[in-house]
């Protein structure tokens, strides 16, 4: 006993103490105490034996949870949605990451904005890309990034690619490829309600899970589909044909957030994005971009700070009459 307090750091009489009160709790005897000395009961052998298993599983988690740290410190998670593969300014920020910050690693996980959107509030990703979300929420930041005006995409046979541009009145009656924007009824879906406050009862013949699905649609169909602008940037040069939709001016809002609690390496990873999405916005403002025109019509933009509209709509359209 005497051996095991000097190990414990503590003295004899107190060690008797805590096995003694460790007894009482437990309701049986732990050690046989005799003018001898001790021997464990079959219930203090029990218990020791467990105790060891416990102490080792402890200290096995806590090693790993020592690996996991230092992995997380080195670990950046990015959420992108399905479409950025067309992002430049994406694909630059990654690569500039890569090139300079040597030991540091990047975990990419592809998803729809709702997705994406939970698994930035549920500490699953780092920093996300969104479209038409918002995290209105403590513990997160967001900055807006563009917003991409909808354009008409034709297959080059469609009777309506010769037409430049488009007026949306061109489009009643035709039918068109429909992206469900995560199984929304027509009722939740803005980009029908935009169509109907233009005049416009959308002819949905094909309806697609992603806009991928929608582009590929189009092409199997020889049909059209409205569809945001940078979508131009995915799609093989005179695959499809694009135009513009003059007075219809209803975008859809591109933003990153992230969150306030971050590794080093994903906060470097953050720090990347900006510079590449301040030379984005900036060649956006100054017509730099050729990407954010088409037949001379705005069609990317970058918005006001004071346009905090879940939408970011580019303007109110007005009820039709």
């Amino acid at each position: 006993m005497q051996g095991a307090a000097h190990g414990a750091h503590v003295s004899q009489p107190a060690l008797s103490r805590r096995i003694r009160d460790l007894e009482v709790e437990l309701g049986c005897d732990l050690f046989v105490r005799t003018a001898r000395g001790i021997t464990p009961t079959r219930a203090g052998a029990a218990l020791y034996r467990r105790a060891v298993n416990l102490m080792e599983d402890l200290d096995q988690a806590c090693q790993g949870a020592r690996r996991i740290g230092r992995e997380q410190a080195n670990l950046a998670r990015l959420g992108l949605v399905q479409t950025s593969r067309k992002l430049s300014f994406v694909r630059n920020a990654i690569a500039e990451f890569d090139r300079e910050q040597q030991g540091k690693t990047i975990s990419l996980s592809r998803g729809v904005s709702s997705d994406l959107s939970a698994r930035l509030r549920e500490g699953q990703l780092d920093i996300t890309l969104l479209y038409e979300r918002r995290i209105d929420a403590r513990g997160f930041r967001e900055r807006p990034i563009h917003i991409e005006r909808y354009v008409l995409a034709l297959h080059p046979s469609h009777r309506l690619a010769v037409h430049e541009p488009v007026r949306l009145a061109d489009l009643v009656g035709e039918p068109l490829v429909w992206f469900s924007r995560g199984g929304k009824s027509e009722g939740k879906d803005l980009l029908i309600q935009q169509c109907r406050l233009h005049g416009l009862e959308p002819t949905i013949a094909h309806v697609a899970e992603s806009f991928e699905g929608q582009i590929d649609l189009v092409t199997a169909t020889s049909g059209a589909c409205l569809t945001p602008a940078l979508t131009m940037a995915s799609v093989s040069p005179g695959a499809l044909v694009f135009r513009p939709l003059p007075g219809f001016e209803t975008g859809m809002a591109l933003s990153l957030a992230w969150s306030e609690e971050l590794s080093p390496s994903a906060t470097a990873l953050l720090g990347y994005l900006h510079t590449a999405l301040d030379r984005h916005q900036s060649m956006i403002t100054s017509g730099d971009a050729e990407w954010a025109r088409l037949m001379g019509h705005e069609v990317v933009r970058v918005p006001a700070s004071s346009e905090r509209e879940p939408e970011w709509n580019w303007t109110a359209p007005a009820s039709p009459g």
